[in-house]
């Protein structure tokens, strides 16, 4: 009877932190935060209601402000090591922005680009969960990219953390090339 309920408390503790895990991510998510980031940097941005639940569990592990964000969700999951889909490349990329609802448009610099999105900058104030239209202007192509289906994830202060949901199979096949050729050089 002491295996099972044993057992049974070890399910319980896996499952509440995974719960703490997507938490955290979606609290990072909304703030703009970088796995890189420290935890003092997530109190400073956190959502005030978020905080004190992220703090209660933060009494309970060893961890300091000055630890990134990453060491956090490696000791509430371990051997997490990448938390994308898709591995981001840095660049200094053009892009044309165009959203339907509120309408505006405008030119903003792509600072990390993968095949499922984009870290950008902007002057235009996009809430999350807007949708919108991006047409990516590549070094030494005279087509762009055009992504027809895209959706804001986060947005703090200029950046904005950007998902694709659809590209057209050439225009994937041709960001994959970019991205490869762009990952060899750092």
């Amino acid at each position: 009877m002491e295996l099972r309920e044993k057992a049974a408390q070890d399910t319980n503790c896996l499952a509440e932190h995974e719960q703490i895990r997507i938490f955290l991510l979606q609290v990072m998510n909304e703030a703009g935060l970088q796995v890189d980031h420290t935890i003092r940097e997530l109190q400073e941005r956190a959502n005030p209601v978020a905080w004190p639940t992220i703090e209660a569990y933060l009494k309970t592990t060893s961890v300091t402000g000055g630890q990134t964000l990453l060491e956090l969700l490696r000791a509430i999951h371990p051997g997490i090591t990448n938390l994308r889909k898709h591995e981001r490349v840095r660049t200094q990329l053009r892009c044309l922005v165009s959203t339907r609802v509120p309408e505006s448009s405008g030119e903003v610099l792509i600072c990390e680009l993968s095949l499922g999105g984009c870290r950008l900058e902007s002057d235009l104030t996009l809430a999350p969960c807007t949708e919108l239209t991006l047409q990516l202007f590549l070094p030494h192509e005279a087509c762009v990219i055009a992504i027809n289906q895209a959706v804001v994830r986060w947005a703090h202060s200029r950046q904005l953390g950007i998902e694709f949901l659809h590209l057209r199979q050439e225009d994937t096949a041709r960001l994959q090339r970019f991205l490869d050729r762009a990952g060899s050089f750092l």
